[in-house]
């Protein structure tokens, strides 16, 4: 049988312990978000960027913000890779080759180093500089501390001595699917674990931001404990082979809205306080 592009079918033999013990995993992610969406007051709301933005009260530094660094971000969306029909393009003349979640982390680790260290110079424009120095750290093969929660990256808290759920400030999470409602449960399931360890770690945490890649397409959940929001951000791949104007310009915006949340200070991004460090911000 011929594999369609986004056909998850082994082509090996698995262990049938592996895939039962998966399955669990994925029912008890599935339940944990019920029991989240039964608790909060409201269903999910989408909300429009520049809404959360006003929501926050940084309507005023994001136009400044925009006046001042919207074109720096093409540069960026030009070394995007391309998914077309669940087949993966590094550059323009690169040989397509099948789609797999290690090639949609990678790209997204690309891109986050290339910005921290081009904004986070002296001589970068005041506007993109990151308010805070966040300490960054791939946990897509390790889990964070001694829990059992392992985001794809991580961002913590500033001048910490330690890296444990105490310290985390946000989160990243991408997945490769085949359409974007493919398993929303389950992976929201998977970062509500996450929202409930930190909560339980910084237990006057506001709420709880994640950056999710579902395939090709951004969004901001924001977990908070009386309500669920989604913030729809855009696309982080282009969508043909060659590079285009319309590409790098949905790319590059979709990174616009993605550093600037980034580069907040944490009482910026709607913490209230965390009482579990002398540090405040």
């Amino acid at each position: 049988m011929s594999k369609t592009p986004f056909d998850c079918t082994p082509t090996s033999r698995v262990n049938p312990e592996t895939i039962d013990a998966k399955r669990i995993a994925d029912v008890a992610a599935e339940q944990r978000y019920i029991k989240y969406a039964d608790g909060i007051d409201q269903p999910t709301t989408g909300m429009d960027f520049i809404a959360f933005v006003k929501m926050l009260g940084l309507r005023k530094p994001y136009k400044a913000y925009l006046k001042n660094a919207r074109h720096i971000f093409s540069d960026f969306a030009s070394k995007a890779p391309a998914i077309i029909d669940g087949r993966f393009y590094a550059t323009p003349k690169s040989k397509p080759q099948p789609l797999s979640e290690k090639q949609i982390v990678s790209w997204l680790n690309n891109v986050l180093e290339l910005m921290v260290f081009r904004f986070g110079e002296p001589e970068s424009p005041e506007h993109t500089r990151p308010d805070v120095d966040y300490v960054y750290a791939d946990h897509q093969n390790k889990s964070v501390d001694c829990s059992s929660i392992k985001p794809d990256y991580v961002l913590y808290y500033p001048d910490r001595s330690t890296t444990t759920t105490t310290d985390i400030h946000l989160m990243f999470e991408a997945k490769r699917k085949s359409s974007p409602g493919e398993n929303q449960v389950t992976d929201l399931g998977q970062m509500v674990e996450y929202a409930l360890s930190i909560w339980e770690k910084q237990p006057t945490r506001l709420f709880v931001p994640v950056f999710f890649l579902n395939c090709t397409q951004m969004s901001l959940l924001i977990f908070a404990r009386g309500q669920f929001y989604r913030i729809e951000l855009g696309t982080l791949f282009r969508a043909n082979i060659h590079i285009k104007a319309a590409d790098t310009r949905s790319v590059g915006n979709t990174l616009c809205m993605l550093w600037f949340m980034i580069k907040q200070s944490p009482h910026r991004f709607g913490h209230v306080a965390d009482v579990t460090r002398d540090s405040m911000y």
